[in-house]
Protein backbone atom coordinates (compact mmCIF):
# COMPACT_ATOMS: atom_id res chain seq x y z
CA UNK A 1 0.00 0.00 0.00
CA UNK A 2 1.21 3.28 -0.95
CA UNK A 3 2.01 6.35 1.32
CA UNK A 4 -0.91 8.34 -0.63
CA UNK A 5 -3.36 5.73 0.45
CA UNK A 6 -2.13 5.62 3.71
CA UNK A 7 -2.78 9.14 4.05
CA UNK A 8 -6.00 8.98 2.93
CA UNK A 9 -7.36 6.50 5.11
CA UNK A 10 -6.26 8.91 8.24
CA UNK A 11 -7.22 11.89 6.96
CA UNK A 12 -10.38 10.32 6.45
CA UNK A 13 -10.57 8.84 9.96
CA UNK A 14 -9.44 12.41 11.56
CA UNK A 15 -12.63 13.84 9.70
CA UNK A 16 -14.70 11.39 10.70
CA UNK A 17 -13.78 12.07 14.72
CA UNK A 18 -14.10 15.62 13.97
CA UNK A 19 -10.46 16.51 14.79
CA UNK A 20 -8.58 19.59 13.08
CA UNK A 21 -5.41 19.57 11.53
CA UNK A 22 -4.52 22.04 14.83
CA UNK A 23 -6.05 19.43 17.36
CA UNK A 24 -3.85 16.98 16.14
CA UNK A 25 -0.67 18.32 16.28
CA UNK A 26 -1.15 19.11 19.94
CA UNK A 27 -1.76 15.78 20.38
CA UNK A 28 0.57 13.72 18.20
CA UNK A 29 3.30 16.85 19.15
CA UNK A 30 4.03 16.47 14.87
CA UNK A 31 4.29 19.39 12.95
CA UNK A 32 1.28 20.75 10.65
CA UNK A 33 3.31 20.51 7.71
CA UNK A 34 4.14 17.19 8.34
CA UNK A 35 1.20 16.07 8.86
CA UNK A 36 -0.22 17.58 5.63
CA UNK A 37 2.40 15.56 3.54
CA UNK A 38 1.51 12.30 5.46
CA UNK A 39 -2.23 13.02 4.48
CA UNK A 40 -1.41 13.93 0.59
CA UNK A 41 1.35 11.83 0.26
CA UNK A 42 4.07 14.14 -0.72
CA UNK A 43 7.41 12.24 -0.04
CA UNK A 44 9.57 14.85 -1.47
CA UNK A 45 8.36 16.88 1.41
CA UNK A 46 9.24 14.71 4.39
CA UNK A 47 12.37 13.80 5.95
CA UNK A 48 14.04 10.16 5.87
CA UNK A 49 11.81 7.49 5.39
CA UNK A 50 12.38 5.89 9.13
CA UNK A 51 11.25 8.96 10.79
CA UNK A 52 8.16 8.84 8.43
CA UNK A 53 7.37 5.44 10.06
CA UNK A 54 7.31 6.95 13.55
CA UNK A 55 5.29 9.57 12.51
CA UNK A 56 2.69 7.14 10.55
CA UNK A 57 2.49 5.51 14.17
CA UNK A 58 2.20 7.94 16.30
CA UNK A 59 -0.68 9.52 13.75
CA UNK A 60 -2.71 5.99 13.85
CA UNK A 61 -2.38 5.57 18.07
CA UNK A 62 -3.84 9.38 18.50
CA UNK A 63 -6.78 8.23 16.27
CA UNK A 64 -7.38 4.97 18.71
CA UNK A 65 -6.11 2.95 15.14
CA UNK A 66 -3.40 -0.08 15.47
CA UNK A 67 -0.58 0.18 14.48
CA UNK A 68 -0.01 -3.61 13.69
CA UNK A 69 -3.42 -4.07 11.88
CA UNK A 70 -2.34 -5.59 8.11
CA UNK A 71 -5.36 -3.56 6.46
CA UNK A 72 -3.60 -0.62 7.57
CA UNK A 73 -0.58 -1.19 6.24
CA UNK A 74 2.09 0.83 7.86
CA UNK A 75 4.11 -2.00 7.86
CA UNK A 76 4.81 -2.05 3.93
CA UNK A 77 4.02 2.31 3.54
CA UNK A 78 7.63 2.96 3.02
CA UNK A 79 9.58 0.01 1.51
CA UNK A 80 11.18 0.77 -1.63
CA UNK A 81 11.42 4.28 -0.75
CA UNK A 82 15.20 5.24 -0.80
CA UNK A 83 15.79 8.16 1.51
CA UNK A 84 16.83 11.64 0.08
CA UNK A 85 20.40 12.12 -0.94
CA UNK A 86 22.26 14.67 1.08
CA UNK A 87 23.60 17.90 -0.28
CA UNK A 88 26.80 18.57 -0.25
CA UNK A 89 28.20 21.92 -1.56
CA UNK A 90 31.92 21.04 -3.15
CA UNK A 91 34.45 23.93 -2.55
CA UNK A 92 37.29 23.95 -5.05
CA UNK A 93 40.88 22.70 -4.12
CA UNK A 94 42.87 24.78 -2.81
CA UNK A 95 45.52 24.42 -5.29
CA UNK A 96 43.06 26.44 -7.74
CA UNK A 97 42.64 29.42 -5.48
CA UNK A 98 44.20 32.48 -6.98
CA UNK A 99 46.25 34.22 -4.39
CA UNK A 100 45.08 37.79 -4.13
CA UNK A 101 47.80 40.45 -5.39
CA UNK A 102 49.54 42.62 -3.04
CA UNK A 103 48.86 46.61 -3.76
CA UNK A 104 51.75 48.35 -4.20
CA UNK A 105 51.18 50.83 -1.97
CA UNK A 106 51.08 48.81 1.04
CA UNK A 107 54.52 46.88 0.15
CA UNK A 108 56.08 50.09 -0.32
CA UNK A 109 54.62 51.07 3.17
CA UNK A 110 56.26 47.28 4.70
CA UNK A 111 59.50 47.95 3.11
CA UNK A 112 59.53 51.90 5.06
CA UNK A 113 58.73 50.54 8.25
CA UNK A 114 61.22 48.31 7.86
CA UNK A 115 63.85 50.56 6.86
CA UNK A 116 63.22 52.53 9.99
CA UNK A 117 63.56 50.01 12.28
CA UNK A 118 67.40 49.38 11.12
CA UNK A 119 68.02 52.86 11.10
CA UNK A 120 66.68 53.04 14.43
CA UNK A 121 68.80 50.02 15.56
CA UNK A 122 72.01 51.36 14.22
CA UNK A 123 71.66 54.79 15.57
CA UNK A 124 71.30 52.94 19.18
CA UNK A 125 73.75 50.82 18.83
CA UNK A 126 75.71 53.54 17.69
CA UNK A 127 75.04 55.58 20.52
CA UNK A 128 75.99 52.50 23.27
CA UNK A 129 80.00 52.34 21.73
CA UNK A 130 80.41 56.30 21.71
CA UNK A 131 79.23 56.42 25.57
CA UNK A 132 81.09 53.15 25.86
CA UNK A 133 84.35 54.68 24.54
CA UNK A 134 83.50 58.15 26.51
CA UNK A 135 83.63 56.62 30.20
CA UNK A 136 86.96 54.65 29.44
CA UNK A 137 89.90 56.82 30.41
CA UNK A 138 93.64 55.57 29.08
CA UNK A 139 96.37 55.30 31.68
CA UNK A 140 98.63 58.50 29.74
CA UNK A 141 95.65 60.52 30.99
CA UNK A 142 95.66 59.53 35.09
CA UNK A 143 99.53 59.55 34.52
CA UNK A 144 99.82 63.62 33.58
CA UNK A 145 97.21 64.13 35.67
CA UNK A 146 99.10 62.90 38.57
CA UNK A 147 102.45 65.01 37.58
CA UNK A 148 100.67 68.06 37.09
CA UNK A 149 99.38 67.48 41.08
CA UNK A 150 102.25 66.69 42.00
CA UNK A 151 104.65 69.89 40.35
CA UNK A 152 101.61 72.29 41.62
CA UNK A 153 101.59 70.99 45.30
CA UNK A 154 105.86 71.98 46.14
CA UNK A 155 104.82 75.42 44.68
CA UNK A 156 101.62 75.74 46.97
CA UNK A 157 104.35 75.05 50.04
CA UNK A 158 106.84 77.69 48.71
CA UNK A 159 104.42 80.31 48.33
CA UNK A 160 102.38 79.49 51.72
CA UNK A 161 105.88 80.62 53.74
CA UNK A 162 105.87 84.08 52.08
CA UNK A 163 102.37 84.73 51.99
CA UNK A 164 102.36 84.09 55.77
CA UNK A 165 105.53 86.64 56.29
CA UNK A 166 103.63 89.45 55.14
CA UNK A 167 101.73 89.51 57.49
CA UNK A 168 101.74 91.51 60.45
CA UNK A 169 101.69 89.85 63.88
CA UNK A 170 98.52 89.29 65.63
CA UNK A 171 97.88 91.79 68.50
CA UNK A 172 97.36 90.45 71.90
CA UNK A 173 93.87 91.08 73.14
CA UNK A 174 94.24 92.78 76.83
CA UNK A 175 93.26 90.10 79.51
CA UNK A 176 89.64 90.92 80.96
CA UNK A 177 89.36 90.82 84.43
CA UNK A 178 88.32 87.64 86.51
CA UNK A 179 85.15 87.71 88.11
CA UNK A 180 84.26 86.75 91.77
CA UNK A 181 82.80 83.05 92.61
CA UNK A 182 79.22 84.54 93.17
CA UNK A 183 78.33 85.66 89.19
CA UNK A 184 78.09 83.06 86.23
CA UNK A 185 80.48 84.20 83.31
CA UNK A 186 78.36 83.57 80.69
CA UNK A 187 74.86 85.11 81.74
CA UNK A 188 75.93 87.35 84.09
CA UNK A 189 73.12 86.26 86.53
CA UNK A 190 73.43 85.59 90.12
CA UNK A 191 70.89 85.13 92.96
CA UNK A 192 72.19 87.50 95.55
CA UNK A 193 71.65 91.57 94.39
CA UNK A 194 74.28 92.46 97.22
CA UNK A 195 76.78 90.27 95.97
CA UNK A 196 76.51 91.64 92.08
CA UNK A 197 77.16 95.31 93.99
CA UNK A 198 80.32 94.25 95.76
CA UNK A 199 81.49 92.11 92.55
CA UNK A 200 80.64 95.49 90.08
CA UNK A 201 82.70 97.64 92.59
CA UNK A 202 85.75 95.36 92.33
CA UNK A 203 85.64 95.54 89.13
CA UNK A 204 85.85 99.12 88.94
CA UNK A 205 88.57 99.60 91.67
CA UNK A 206 90.17 96.56 90.51
CA UNK A 207 90.40 98.12 87.30
CA UNK A 208 91.43 101.38 85.16
CA UNK A 209 88.04 103.08 83.94
CA UNK A 210 87.47 102.87 80.48
CA UNK A 211 84.77 102.24 77.89
CA UNK A 212 85.47 97.78 78.62
CA UNK A 213 84.40 98.46 82.12
CA UNK A 214 81.45 100.42 81.33
CA UNK A 215 80.20 98.16 78.75
CA UNK A 216 80.73 94.87 81.09
CA UNK A 217 78.66 96.53 83.73
CA UNK A 218 76.22 97.23 81.33
CA UNK A 219 75.66 94.18 80.18
CA UNK A 220 75.42 92.27 83.59
CA UNK A 221 73.29 95.04 84.69
CA UNK A 222 70.66 94.11 82.02
CA UNK A 223 70.67 90.02 82.24
CA UNK A 224 69.86 90.51 85.79
CA UNK A 225 66.89 92.73 84.91
CA UNK A 226 66.05 90.14 82.25
CA UNK A 227 66.23 87.48 84.58
CA UNK A 228 63.84 89.44 87.21
CA UNK A 229 61.53 90.50 84.43
CA UNK A 230 61.27 85.96 82.79
CA UNK A 231 60.54 85.38 86.51
CA UNK A 232 57.49 87.88 86.91
CA UNK A 233 56.67 86.59 83.64
CA UNK A 234 56.77 82.79 84.83
CA UNK A 235 55.04 83.43 87.92
CA UNK A 236 51.89 85.69 85.90
CA UNK A 237 51.51 82.62 83.60
CA UNK A 238 51.36 80.20 86.22
CA UNK A 239 48.53 81.87 87.74
CA UNK A 240 46.54 82.38 84.72
CA UNK A 241 47.10 78.69 83.98
CA UNK A 242 45.72 78.04 87.91
CA UNK A 243 42.94 80.48 87.30
CA UNK A 244 41.66 78.89 84.03
CA UNK A 245 41.91 75.52 85.87
CA UNK A 246 39.73 76.22 88.36
CA UNK A 247 37.19 77.96 85.93
CA UNK A 248 36.73 75.04 83.87
CA UNK A 249 36.75 72.45 87.19
CA UNK A 250 34.01 74.99 88.83
CA UNK A 251 32.24 74.87 85.22
CA UNK A 252 32.43 71.23 84.92
CA UNK A 253 31.12 70.89 88.04
CA UNK A 254 28.27 73.09 87.29
CA UNK A 255 27.28 71.16 84.45
CA UNK A 256 27.33 68.19 85.92
CA UNK A 257 25.04 69.14 88.70
CA UNK A 258 22.41 70.54 86.54
CA UNK A 259 22.33 67.37 84.69
CA UNK A 260 22.18 65.55 87.86
CA UNK A 261 19.51 68.02 88.83
CA UNK A 262 17.76 67.07 85.49
CA UNK A 263 17.85 63.03 86.09
CA UNK A 264 16.43 63.72 89.25
CA UNK A 265 13.48 66.04 88.16
CA UNK A 266 12.94 63.03 85.44
CA UNK A 267 13.08 60.05 88.03
CA UNK A 268 10.56 61.84 90.30
CA UNK A 269 8.01 62.55 87.49
CA UNK A 270 8.14 58.52 86.41
CA UNK A 271 7.75 57.69 90.24
CA UNK A 272 4.81 59.78 90.04
CA UNK A 273 3.37 59.12 86.66
CA UNK A 274 1.34 55.59 85.60
CA UNK A 275 3.14 52.87 84.17
CA UNK A 276 3.03 52.71 80.17
CA UNK A 277 3.74 49.42 79.77
CA UNK A 278 2.55 46.81 82.46
CA UNK A 279 3.62 43.38 81.62
CA UNK A 280 3.21 39.96 84.16
CA UNK A 281 2.26 36.26 84.11
CA UNK A 282 -1.39 34.68 83.93
CA UNK A 283 -1.00 34.14 87.59
CA UNK A 284 0.19 37.84 88.13
CA UNK A 285 3.75 36.93 89.27
CA UNK A 286 5.47 37.17 92.78
CA UNK A 287 8.19 39.71 92.38
CA UNK A 288 8.36 42.82 90.62
CA UNK A 289 10.61 44.98 88.93
CA UNK A 290 9.76 48.93 87.99
CA UNK A 291 11.63 51.02 85.57
CA UNK A 292 11.88 54.78 85.57
CA UNK A 293 13.45 56.32 82.91
CA UNK A 294 15.26 59.83 83.49
CA UNK A 295 16.61 59.68 79.23
CA UNK A 296 15.46 57.77 76.62
CA UNK A 297 16.29 54.20 76.66
CA UNK A 298 15.53 51.04 74.72
CA UNK A 299 14.41 48.08 76.68
CA UNK A 300 14.28 44.15 75.68
CA UNK A 301 13.12 41.88 78.23
CA UNK A 302 12.77 37.71 78.48
CA UNK A 303 10.41 36.69 81.91
CA UNK A 304 10.79 33.19 82.65
CA UNK A 305 10.14 30.71 79.55
CA UNK A 306 8.51 33.42 77.58
CA UNK A 307 9.24 34.59 74.17
CA UNK A 308 11.96 37.74 73.91
CA UNK A 309 10.33 41.20 74.38
CA UNK A 310 10.97 45.11 73.90
CA UNK A 311 9.48 48.33 74.32
CA UNK A 312 10.70 52.15 74.41
CA UNK A 313 10.46 54.71 77.37
CA UNK A 314 10.65 58.39 77.04
CA UNK A 315 12.12 60.61 79.76
CA UNK A 316 9.81 60.85 82.82
CA UNK A 317 8.29 57.34 81.65
CA UNK A 318 7.72 54.30 84.24
CA UNK A 319 7.28 50.45 83.63
CA UNK A 320 6.06 47.84 85.46
CA UNK A 321 7.13 44.31 84.91
CA UNK A 322 6.49 41.57 87.17
CA UNK A 323 7.61 37.38 87.36
CA UNK A 324 7.56 34.32 89.56
CA UNK A 325 11.33 33.17 88.40
CA UNK A 326 13.72 35.08 86.53
CA UNK A 327 13.88 38.23 84.50
CA UNK A 328 16.09 39.61 81.95
CA UNK A 329 16.84 42.74 80.72
CA UNK A 330 18.31 44.33 78.28
CA UNK A 331 19.34 48.23 78.26
CA UNK A 332 20.19 49.91 75.51
CA UNK A 333 20.77 53.21 77.70
CA UNK A 334 21.39 51.59 81.09
CA UNK A 335 22.33 54.97 82.67
CA UNK A 336 19.43 56.81 82.02
CA UNK A 337 17.43 54.56 84.01
CA UNK A 338 16.63 53.19 87.60
CA UNK A 339 15.20 50.48 89.05
CA UNK A 340 12.98 49.47 92.38
CA UNK A 341 12.82 45.61 92.81
CA UNK A 342 10.02 44.29 94.87
CA UNK A 343 9.72 48.10 95.62
CA UNK A 344 12.84 48.91 97.19
CA UNK A 345 15.49 50.74 95.09
CA UNK A 346 17.80 48.90 93.28
CA UNK A 347 21.08 50.61 93.46
CA UNK A 348 23.23 50.80 89.73
CA UNK A 349 26.44 52.42 88.81
CA UNK A 350 25.96 52.63 85.13
CA UNK A 351 26.97 55.42 82.57
CA UNK A 352 24.97 57.11 79.77
CA UNK A 353 24.57 55.19 76.81
CA UNK A 354 26.56 51.95 78.43
CA UNK A 355 24.68 48.61 76.85
CA UNK A 356 23.62 46.34 79.43
CA UNK A 357 22.40 43.12 80.43
CA UNK A 358 20.49 42.52 84.06
CA UNK A 359 19.04 39.84 85.78
CA UNK A 360 16.82 39.84 88.34
CA UNK A 361 17.16 37.93 90.72
CA UNK A 362 20.52 39.43 90.79
CA UNK A 363 23.09 36.97 90.80
CA UNK A 364 25.47 37.43 93.68
CA UNK A 365 29.26 38.36 92.51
Amino acid sequence: MSLKEIGNKLREERQRQGLSLEAMQQRSKIAPNILESIEEGRLETLPHPVYVKGFLKTYAKVLGLNPEDPELGLESAMEGVEPPRSKVRRHKPLTEVTPYPMQREQRRSNKAIILLVLLLLAAGGGYFIWRSLESAVPPEADNATSASNATEAPAAEQAAPAAGAALPAPKTAQQAPQLPAGINATSGTTTDEAAVDESVDAIVNATQPGEEVASEVADIARNIESSQEDEADNATTAAEDESAETAASQEANATAGSADAKKNAMYQQALRSEPVVVHAPADGGGQSVQIMAMEPCWIGFTIDQDAPKDFYLYAGQRASLRFDKTLLLRLGNAGGVRFLYNDEPFPTSYRSGEVKELRFPPTPE
